[in-house]
């Protein structure tokens, strides 16, 4: 099953890079999304938690970044939206007689924490604003 919650993250910070200081809410972001507004709430819920945006409530809320594109790194909305990990666990139970079976659960393991490294060393270079200049006009 593919896990689209960090795109829709990276789609919900650069629209409200993009838009820079213009109030933004949860529905139009959902539109761009083609979501439900719910799912882009419950995305800035861990985006606010990380305190990667600011949201407020009511008639004059919205929401806005809470630090400069320029400071904001891949790695840090990464972490902020729990990315599944890429190689799920070894879950077979280990057949006693064979060291292949019973080494597999670390094995597998020590694969998918350095491949989780590897992501994370690499998203910190990029930043937000690197991503926004992208944006076609």
């Amino acid at each position: 099953m593919r896990n689209e919650k960090f795109s829709s993250a990276l789609y919900v910070l650069m629209t409200l890079a993009y838009s820079q200081n213009r109030k933004t809410n949860s529905n139009e972001i959902a539109l761009g999304l083609k979501t439900n507004p719910v799912v882009v709430r419950r995305l800035m819920a861990l985006l606010s938690e990380a305190d990667l945006i600011i949201s407020r409530k009511g008639r004059d809320g919205g929401v806005w970044l809470a630090q400069n594109p320029e400071k904001m790194t891949l790695a840090d909305i990464y972490r902020a939206v729990e990315v599944p990990e890429m190689i799920s666990k070894f879950q077979k139970p280990a057949l006693k007689k064979c060291k292949v079976s019973c080494s597999m659960k670390k094995i597998v393991s020590q694969v998918s924490l350095s491949l989780e490294k590897d992501i994370i060393k690499s998203l910190t270079k990029t930043k937000l604003s690197d991503l926004l200049v992208k944006v076609d006009s």
